[in-house]
């Protein structure tokens, strides 16, 4: 048997009040699923995005969307910018998934020069430079997006 709903790491925000937050649903055929809440909980929100009506503000299914949205509006414009909370995030994830490494050897290069010539020795330089990239690592291995 198939999955028939499937939501992976699935948000929802709106304004600033985050409703669904890390939402993980499979359900196979033949299963059946109950959503049980307190009253403002996010499950009429789930269910307006397994049924299509909601888009999750973050989640794999609205930033494929979105590449689905560009596809369509570059079609009809050379010049375009989507704004919304999804395409920030989007463009976020896709930043830090591209960038890392670059960013990674740029700030290894660059303390690396300003600590040489700060402290015209080595050992220093090198315990702040294990500690500057250990707290970049540690800021891009538990990103905000997934």
């Amino acid at each position: 048997m198939g999955k028939i709903v499937e939501l992976v790491g699935v948000n929802k925000l709106y304004g600033t009040n985050h409703v669904v937050k890390d939402l993980n649903i499979e359900v196979e055929e033949g299963e059946f699923l109950t959503l049980l809440g307190s009253s403002g909980c996010g499950k009429t929100t789930t269910l307006r995005m397994i049924a299509g009506f909601d888009l999750p503000t973050e989640g794999e299914e609205s930033f494929d969307y979105l590449d689905i949205l560009h596809g369509i509006v570059a079609r009809y414009y050379d010049d375009y910018y989507l704004v919304g909370d999804t395409t920030s995030c989007s463009d976020l994830k896709s930043s830090f998934e591209n960038d890392n490494m670059l960013i990674s050897i740029l700030s290894i290069f660059f303390v690396i020069i300003v600590l040489i010539f700060t402290f015209h020795s080595a050992g220093l330089p090198v315990l702040l430079i294990l500690i500057i990239q250990g707290s970049i690592w540690c800021n891009f291995s538990f990103p905000y997006l997934k």
